[in-house]
């Protein structure tokens, strides 16, 4: 019998214009993945007057959302964060998983940017075009 195996992120790494580098997700958090791609919307209105079906399908974007620790005196993730997000450039990012799986994707830091002094975190949500790849 096949077993399903989550759990954390154990490494995010980025290749900006900006520099590169390493974040260090914190464990045990809810993180996500939204490989992206195309979505059919869920409305019931979305039918004719005969009953037939109609379907309305998007693109979306990939996002990967984590929590991850910020060092403010040297490493100074989330002061890295913040200037990547105001870049009009994009990063290859790569999330390696502590199952063993990678997926990699090409965007950049979207949403609120909050650090948390005391708990030297900050939740970092990546998003981009195309689709989130293993």
């Amino acid at each position: 019998m096949a077993s399903y195996n989550g759990g954390d992120i154990i490494e995010i790494s980025y290749n900006h214009p900006l520099g590169s580098g390493v974040l260090s997700p914190k464990a045990s958090e809810d993180n996500e993945y939204d490989f992206g791609g195309v979505r059919t919307n869920d409305d019931e209105a979305m039918v004719t007057s005969k009953g037939e079906a109609i379907y309305s399908m998007n693109a979306k974007r990939w996002s990967a959302s984590a929590v991850v620790a910020s060092d403010m005196n040297v490493r100074q993730e989330y002061e890295k964060m913040v200037a990547i997000a105001g870049s009009l450039d994009e990063a290859t990012w790569t999330f390696l998983h502590i199952n063993g799986t990678t997926y990699k994707g090409k965007g950049k830091p979207v949403g609120d940017l909050k650090l948390n002094v005391n708990q030297s975190t900050f939740s970092l949500k990546i998003s981009g075009g195309s689709i989130f790849t293993q």
